[in-house]
């Protein structure tokens, strides 16, 4: 028959030494890794149906920054696993922000639908909203806007200019069309020289 007094000092080594092997099972989670995940998805115009180009998708409170390409679609890789806030920005549209939760290792899918109050009122449809007595056409995403947005998030310095800021003075003549680009000069009619127009630091 086992002694049982003899028996307790083995039985407490042995709880010792699966404490000891526990401890670092219980410390390889996915947290105590820094595990990372993404997140994938697209940013839709809801009043023209189009996706947009150069969507900025950021997350809050991070540095991580993606811009969606020309189908609308974005990505963001290496982020932290667990709930993240997203916000997007297009000119000209309202704002949006979403909360994700990034799976460690995975990959999680959020799709943007933006649009604007002011101009296509609270049902988000494509009914164009006038001001009082006043009727005009306006393109949906006008391109000034997109103008506008590609220039505001372009690395380097770029000058981006639409047509429909101009109005009916071009006449269908691309000279007429180089005298309002930024940096360009146009030369007069009657000089000996037949050479292309006067670009600044060209």
């Amino acid at each position: 028959m086992m002694d049982l007094p003899a028996l307790l000092p083995r039985l407490a080594r042995a709880l010792f030494v699966v404490t000891l092997l526990g401890g670092p099972i219980a410390a390889a989670t996915p947290t105590a890794l820094g595990a990372t995940g993404s997140v994938a998805g697209r940013v839709l115009n809801v009043g023209t149906g189009q996706y947009l180009t150069n969507a900025r998708v950021s997350v809050r409170g991070a540095s991580a920054t993606a811009f969606t390409d020309k189908d609308g679609s974005y990505r963001l890789a290496g982020l932290p696993a667990g709930t993240v806030t997203l916000e997007v920005f297009f000119t000209g549209l309202d704002p949006a922000t979403a909360q994700v939760l990034v799976p460690a290792g995975g990959a999680a899918q959020q799709d943007f639908n933006l649009s604007s109050v002011a101009r296509y009122g609270q049902q988000g449809d494509a009914t164009v909203r006038l001001d009082a007595f006043v009727v005009a056409q306006q393109r949906e995403t006008d391109a000034q806007a997109i103008a506008t947005n590609e220039q505001r998030f372009e690395p380097n310095i770029k000058n981006v200019l639409s047509t429909d800021a101009l109005g009916d003075v071009l006449g269908g003549s691309v000279g007429e069309f180089m005298k309002f680009l930024p940096g360009v000069t146009a030369r007069p009619r009657g000089r000996a020289r037949r050479t292309g127009p006067p670009v600044r630091g060209g």
